[in-house]
């Protein structure tokens, strides 16, 4: 298997139901590499970890319930979204 961060969505679909690895190794591989590089390059205001599903960014000027939806505005950086909508990616 080559580098998990070298795939391409279709490899990595492909990877995951050859069960080359779990949905829950992908997600931790691109949790910890959040966790390593974001103090350093500030790209993600915040990171959750998930144990299913394909690692996805969403920016924040976005609506999700409950994640911080302050478009980079200073503002209203604190912001949390009170609406119902949830991301679900094909």
């Amino acid at each position: 298997m080559s580098n998990i961060f070298d795939l391409s969505l279709i490899e990595t679909i492909k990877s995951l139901k050859e069960k080359n690895f779990s949905e829950e190794e992908l997600n931790r591989a691109y949790f910890n590499r959040i966790s390593k590089f974001n103090p350093k390059l500030n790209i993600f205001l915040s990171a959750s970890e998930n144990k299913s599903g394909i690692p996805a960014g969403i920016k924040d000027l976005i609506s999700v319930k409950g994640m911080r939806t302050s478009a980079g505005s200073k503002i209203i950086e604190h912001y949390k979204s009170p609406s119902a909508r949830k991301v679900i990616l094909p």
